[in-house]
């Protein structure tokens, strides 16, 4: 496909009418696209990952299966939303690398309680194979990214003139869908960026896709996993409940209010939870 060809797909798939496209004709129009411009597969390394759920009003969590990938067979079908990466009722683990950016993803409001997990890989680290979308953003924003983008950017700048200019096409596509802002009452606006992630994510070998936070303004770093991949290889290593004590253009101000109880429980599969001891009863603030 040539360079024009190549740039009236893409503007021809912005174009279409999403709310009534389908997912797989999306893939169909994108597929070949995608596939056939060079990309590098990124091996990281992992030892923790960050999870953040809101919870209903001021009620805790009691099951742990909670604190993983939703159960949409809990949920009314009526009730099931287009996400980012995954389709209505579609299993998907989104997690971030910092507990700060798990805040703030779930677009927190003053009073509200967040529920946090952190999942510790089983070994020493957990090497996952991921795809990397908006990395000149995440290697200048986020040191981790600084080494391993460094040598791809090299490469891609080795490529000859009309490549380069289709790769950087293509690139840019897959960011400008990945950073959409959508409210929840549009959740079709993800389609593309959902036929992007069934793209890339085809294969064994691939384990899932790294992309900048918009909510940390591309400071933080976004993780969706395949969720065999997080089964086999993290465990909940810790959880706790904050409260949002103050929402800014600058800032968030979190305080914790609930610990877990270390207690062996006759149901191992049900949370308990008890008020912090006071060396726990901290406030902080995250800047944006």
């Amino acid at each position: 496909m040539g360079l024009e060809d190549l740039r009236e797909r893409l503007n021809f798939v912005r174009s279409l009418p999403l709310e009534t496209t389908s997912i797989s004709d999306i893939q169909k129009l994108i597929g070949e696209v995608i596939l056939g411009h060079s990309r590098t597969l990124y091996y990281l390394d992992l030892e923790m990952l960050m999870r953040a759920r809101k919870n209903r009003g001021k009620k805790t969590f009691r099951n742990i299966k909670s604190l993983g990938c939703p159960n949409w067979k809990s949920i009314d079908p009526k009730n099931w939303v287009y996400c980012r990466c995954n389709d209505k009722g579609e299993k998907m683990f989104y997690a971030a690398g910092e507990t700060d950016t798990s805040i703030i993803e779930t677009k927190p409001k003053k009073g509200e309680h967040i529920t946090l997990t952190m999942f510790k890989s089983k070994n020493e680290t957990s090497r996952a194979s991921v795809q990397v979308i908006g990395g000149t953003k995440l290697r200048l924003n986020d040191q981790r990214f600084g080494k391993i983008i460094k040598e791809d950017v090299n490469n891609y700048n080795n490529l000859d003139k009309e490549l380069k200019a289709k790769n950087e096409l293509v690139n840019n596509f897959l960011e400008e869908q990945f950073m959409l802002d959508v409210p929840k009452s549009e959740s079709w606006k993800y389609k593309i960026s959902i036929a992007i992630t069934k793209i890339l994510l085809t294969g064994e070998g691939i384990h899932g896709l790294v992309f900048p936070s918009i909510a940390m303004k591309h400071k933080g770093v976004n993780l969706i996993l395949k969720p065999e991949f997080t089964d086999n290889h993290f465990q909940i290593a810790g959880r706790s409940v904050v409260e949002i004590k103050e929402v800014t253009t600058q800032y968030i101000d979190v305080k914790h209010v609930f610990s877990p109880l270390n207690k062996k429980n006759k149901a191992p599969e049900i949370i308990k939870w008890r008020l912090p001891y006071p060396e726990e009863n901290e406030e902080y603030r995250i800047e944006i």
